[in-house]
């Protein structure tokens, strides 16, 4: 049994709870999470929550669900480094490095934030275009509505195109402008906000 999935499925909440059990499952650690270390680290987890050995879907959901799982998942990262120490001690300097890393990149993205923007900025000209291209494509709407029949049937018939078109233009926007908002955030806290990983992740974690 390949427990690498579970990893991809819960590797933030393990990487945070059990760096050595989540080191090997999520792949930070270079050892296969199919190895036999892999499937036995996996059948701890499986153990401490009730859920069928082997069975990664029902581990994650319970995972997830389960209001104690920071003490569970706690048990089994406890008992794992007690049965490999080795793993152990690399998924503590593997978090400490990530640790460092994530402050690193905090700094930088504070110093840059902190220089603001040119006009010029790719951010920025996104923007331009979006803002562009809508009040020409808003003339010539009006202009194929009011004067030309013709040119008006051709937008009706290309509505479908425009519509999603238009729809992966803001929607690209709204990320730009969120990631922006987030960074700015970043600088004046130093610490980036939380995703949706992070949040139930702190959900899981009781902090």
């Amino acid at each position: 049994m390949d427990w690498s999935s579970l990893g991809k499925l819960v590797g933030p909440i393990l990487i945070n709870n059990a760096p050595t059990i989540g080191g090997v499952l999520g792949g930070l650690i270079p050892l296969p999470g199919g190895s036999l270390i892999g499937e036995t680290m996996g059948n701890i987890l499986a153990s401490q929550f009730g859920t069928p050995p082997g069975d990664v879907d029902a581990l994650s959901k319970a995972i997830v669900s389960d209001p104690n799982a920071a003490a569970k998942i706690t048990a089994a990262e406890t008992e794992a480094a007690a049965k490999w120490p080795a793993l152990a001690e690399i998924a503590k300097v593997q978090f400490a490095s990530n640790a460092v890393q994530s402050t690193e990149i905090n700094k930088s993205i504070r110093a840059e934030v902190a220089k603001g923007q040119p006009w010029f900025a790719w951010r920025n000209l996104y923007g331009y275009s979006v803002v562009l291209e809508c009040t020409a494509t808003s003339w010539l709407i009006l202009y194929a509505i009011a004067a030309d029949s013709q040119m008006f049937k051709h937008v009706t018939d290309s509505m479908s195109f425009f519509l999603s078109w238009y729809a992966l233009r803001m929607g690209l926007l709204g990320y730009v402008h969120n990631q922006a908002s987030n960074e700015k955030m970043a600088a004046a806290t130093g610490q980036q906000p939380n995703g949706l990983i992070a949040n139930v992740v702190k959900a899981v974690r009781g902090k």
